[in-house]
């Protein structure tokens, strides 16, 4: 017995099942498939169905009280419950001419077959005795007798019933008799054909009967070739169609998808291998489409570490990253993704992505020359925060820009901050005092300080009486001093 089970039945050549089902097996197993769209359609199975039971033995007949299928009037078949069309001569002939029938009555008496076989639910004709029978025109009444009880009257099959040349069967008993068998035949054989196909079966219907010249049913019985299934799971079915198609069977596909697969690798198989499968039969086949599908999410706007999970999550991996500046999204932000929303990938199946690498870099220009006013203008057009800073410089004149931190041509990030060194001119110092030092001495100690010695006022060589600006004012490096000395 077959039980359903979540797995496939699978019999095995050799076992006790095998022996026990014979060729209903080719049938059964495919049936017996757990998985829905591998397992034969209604159509199929009736066609397997139909194949096996050429292979089957022919039925016994039944045999059924009351009827003989071969010695009486009435041969049945135990398949087909179909009953032979009536001898040409089994008929019940017209009276002789003259007799004083009028045309209508012999229309009547036409030829009519006669059938003696009957159930036992069948009554029989009562026997009429003679002052009952009404003798036709010209035929002598005491030659009509009632039929003796202890005589048959069935008609062999194929033989005509002589009503004129039987002393037992008179006309109206012939065709009394006749009429009941027409009424009681149409029941009887309606009864027979349901006893035939309850009796036989479904497999017994398969069955091809006909008669021969002398009315026996012969079965046709077709022995189809059989051929070894061979191994096909784990191939590709463009590999073995051919395979399958010179077999003489044909191929019905089942179509799913399942990870780990490719695309027409062949998954199961119905039958199993080594099988012995007719010609003409069906090999079931499921075939993978490639792994499964997932529909693409959303990805952009996530971080990538969030769009990495969400792709995780529906099977699929991240492809080829690029790294975009952009002057809006901040850095690590999906900007773009190769594959629109919502279409379907196979499993393992890769999505390219745009990431934001932030806005672009700039490049410091040479703000050394400029003004503050001009180097703070360049800056904020490329997004960049200023801050000045002063100091004192010998070479720069005051109010102009010595140098910037970072310097010129760096790269510097959109809303960086960028110092601007502004000159403060030449830095101040305390005039020093000279007094009481010759002229030339003194000279030489202010230039020392960064002044400048514009002129001598008295005798060069005298000792020095003041200084103008005098001595301990704080005066800008370069300023002009002059030397008075004594006269």
């Amino acid at each position: 017995m077959l039980l359903r089970q979540d797995a496939d039945v699978s019999i095995e050549p050799e076992s006790a099942a095998a022996a026990a089902l014979g060729p209903l097996a080719q049938a059964l197993v495919p049936a017996a498939k757990a998985e829905p769209n591998a397992r034969p359609s209604a159509a199929e199975l009736a066609t397997s169905l139909q194949q096996t039971a050429r292979l089957l033995p022919r039925p016994d007949p039944i045999s059924l009280a009351g009827i003989s299928a071969s010695n009486e009037g009435v041969t049945v078949s135990a398949v087909s419950g179909q009953a032979p069309a009536p001898a040409e001569d089994q008929a019940v002939r017209r009276p002789a001419s003259g007799s004083g029938e009028s045309d209508a009555q012999a229309e009547a008496d036409v030829t009519r077959p006669i059938v003696s076989g009957r159930d036992a639910t069948t009554p029989m004709p009562s026997p009429l005795l003679p002052s009952e029978v009404s003798a036709p025109d010209g035929v002598d009444a005491s030659e009509v007798t009632s039929p003796d009880p202890t005589k048959s009257t069935d008609v062999a099959p194929g033989h005509a019933a002589d009503v004129g040349s039987e002393p037992n069967v008179t006309p109206a008993i012939a065709a009394q008799e006749a009429e009941q068998s027409s009424r009681a035949r149409g029941p009887l054989l309606v009864m027979l054909g349901l006893l035939c196909l309850a009796a036989g079966g479904l497999l017994a219907g398969f069955w091809f009967l006909s008669p021969d010249d002398d009315a026996a049913e012969v079965a046709t019985t077709v022995s189809l070739p059989t051929l070894p299934v061979g191994t096909y799971e784990g191939k590709f079915v463009d590999d073995v169609r051919r395979d399958i198609e010179v077999s003489g069977w044909s191929l019905r596909p089942t179509m799913v998808r399942e990870d780990g697969t490719v695309a027409g690798q062949i998954l199961t198989q119905s039958p199993p291998p080594g099988f012995q499968l007719t010609d003409g039969g069906v090999i079931l086949l499921v075939i993978s489409e490639g792994p499964r599908l997932h529909a693409t999410p959303e990805l952009i706007g996530l971080s990538f570490d969030e769009a990495e999970a969400a792709m995780e999550a529906n099977g699929l991996v991240v492809g080829e990253i690029e790294r975009r500046f952009d002057e809006e999204a901040v850095d690590g932000v999906v900007l773009e993704q190769s594959v629109d929303v919502g279409v379907d990938l196979e499993t393992g199946d890769g999505i390219d992505l745009v990431i934001s690498a932030g806005p672009e870099p700039r490049i410091l220009p040479v703000l050394a020359g400029r003004t503050p006013v001009e180097a703070e203008a360049a800056l904020t057009v490329l997004g960049l925060v200023t801050e000045i800073v002063e100091e004192f410089s010998q070479d720069v004149p005051e109010g102009i820009v010595i140098a910037s931190t970072p310097t010129a041509e760096a790269l510097v990030e959109r809303g960086a901050t960028v110092t601007i060194v502004v000159s403060k001119g030449l830095p101040f110092v305390t005039v020093p005092d000279v007094r009481g030092m010759a002229a030339a001495e003194a000279a030489d100690v202010l230039t020392a300080a960064g002044l400048v010695v514009a002129d001598t006022e008295g005798p060069p060589n005298r000792e020095v009486l003041a200084t103008d600006p005098p001595a301990g004012e704080s005066r800008r490096q370069g300023t002009q001093v002059i030397i008075f000395t004594r006269r």
